[in-house]
C-alpha cells in the first residue's frame, strides 16, 4: 500500500502499526524477549508477590485498631504498587530502545541456483537521525549491503522513512541451496549507530502483481523525444534538523497512479535517494528530507515512468544530483 508521508509518498503496509508495537513493547511478547530481560520480568512479578504475603501477614497478625488496620493495609497498597511500577519502569527501561522500525521484508531470488537473494526492507524512523552501520544474520545466511557508486554513510533522516530498495541500497543474502525454499523466513539484524539493534524476518516470496512487473534497470528504460528535464529550483537551505527541496520539470507531469498504470510518454514519478538509501516516491515538485548527522551527502531525485522504468537521455538516467556537507 502506498501512503502519504508529507508532501513524499511512499511504500508502507498497516501492519506498520502493530509492527511497531510488537518493537516498542518487546519485553511483553515471547519470541522478542531475551532471556535476560525475561528474568527481570519475573523478577518483578516475584517481588510483587512477596508484598502481597507481606500485607497478609501484617492484616492477620497484627493486634491494632480497625482504624489503625485500614492505614496499614492502605500504606502496604501503596509500597507494592510502587515495587510494580518501578518493576515495569526498569523492564522497559533496562535495554535502550531504538527509533527504527523495520517492515515488509522480503527476499526475491536471483538466479537459478536458489542460494542467492536481494532483501528489500522499508524502514520507519520516529526519532533522531541514525545511520545503518552493518547487517548480520541470526539464523546463519551470508548477507552484504550492495550499494553500488556509493561511499557515503547510509543514513535514515530523523523523523522520515527509507527503504532499502531494487534500484538502491540493499541488501544480499546467501545460503545453501535449498536451505530457502519459497514461504520460509530469515532472520535479519541493522546495527544502528545509537547502538540500537532492529532485528526482522524476512519472506522469501516470489514477486507477484505490481512487484513483478517493475523493472528499474537502465536496460528496460525510456528514451524519448523531447526528452524530459529536472533541475533544482534552487540550492536548497541545508540544516541538520531538516530541509525542504524544490525542483522544476520539463516535458514532464507527475501523475499519482495506482500500483502498475500503463506508460504515458512524458508522466510518472520520481524516485529520491541519499547516499543511495532510497527515501521514497516523489509526486509533486517539492519534498522535504528529515534531520541529518554530520558528514558528506548526495542527494539524487530520477524521473520514473507510470510503470516504475527510469527515464533516460542518451542512455544516462534523467536525474539531478545536489551534494552537500553538514
Amino acid at each position: 500500500d502506498e501512503q502519504q508521508n508529507g508532501q513524499r509518498h511512499c511504500d508502507r503496509s498497516t501492519s506498520d502499526v502493530g509492527g511497531r508495537w510488537q518493537q516498542q513493547n518487546k519485553a511483553l511478547v515471547g519470541c522478542m524477549c531475551p532471556n535476560g530481560r525475561r528474568a527481570k520480568h519475573n523478577g518483578a512479578q516475584n517481588t510483587k508477590n512477596q508484598l502481597h504475603k507481606g500485607y497478609h501477614f501484617v492484616s492477620i497478625h497484627m493486634k491494632l485498631t480497625g482504624k489503625a488496620r485500614k492505614t496499614m493495609k492502605t500504606g502496604w497498597i501503596v509500597a507494592a504498587g510502587a515495587a510494580v511500577a518501578l518493576g515495569a519502569a526498569y523492564i522497559f527501561t533496562g535495554t535502550p530502545q531504538g527509533s527504527v522500525t523495520a517492515i515488509n521484508g522480503l527476499a526475491m531470488p536471483m538466479g537459478t541456483s536458489g542460494g542467492v537473494f536481494m532483501v528489500t526492507l522499508d524502514l520507519q524512523n520516529d526519532g533522531a537521525p541514525v545511520m545503518i552501520e552493518d547487517v548480520t544474520s541470526p539464523s546463519g545466511a551470508t548477507v552484504s549491503f550492495m550499494n553500488p557508486n556509493q561511499t557515503g554513510a547510509m543514513v535514515i533522516p530523523g523523523n522520515d522513512t527509507a527503504q532499502l530498495a531494487r534500484d538502491g541500497a540493499h541488501i544480499m543474502l546467501r545460503v545453501a541451496p535449498g536451505e530457502f525454499p519459497e514461504g520460509s523466513f530469515q532472520s535479519l539484524s541493522l546495527g544502528m549507530s545509537d547502538g540500537s539493534e532492529v532485528v526482522t524476518r524476512i519472506l522469501h516470496k516470489a514477486p507477484t502483481g505490481t512487484m513483478s512487473g517493475m523493472d528499474h534497470s537502465m536496460g528496460n528504460g525510456i528514451d524519448m523525444l523531447p526528452s524530459p528535464k529536472i533541475a533544482l529550483a534552487g540550492d536548497p537551505d541545508v540544516k541538520a534538523d531538516g530541509f525542504e527541496v524544490e525542483i522544476t520539470v520539463e516535458n514532464f507531469e507527475f501523475v499519482v497512479v495506482d500500483g502498475m498504470a500503463p506508460h504515458v510518454d512524458g508522466q510518472g514519478h520520481a524516485h529520491i535517494y541519499l547516499n543511495g538509501v532510497k527515501l521514497g516516491r516523489l509526486y509533486e515538485n517539492r519534498f522535504e528530507v528529515g534531520g541529518l548527522p554530520a558528514g558528506e551527502y548526495d542527494l539524487t531525485v530520477a524521473l520514473n515512468s507510470n510503470d516504475h522504468r527510469p527515464y533516460l537521455s542518451d542512455g544516462a538516467p534523467i536525474a539531478i544530483t545536489y551534494r552537500f556537507s553538514l
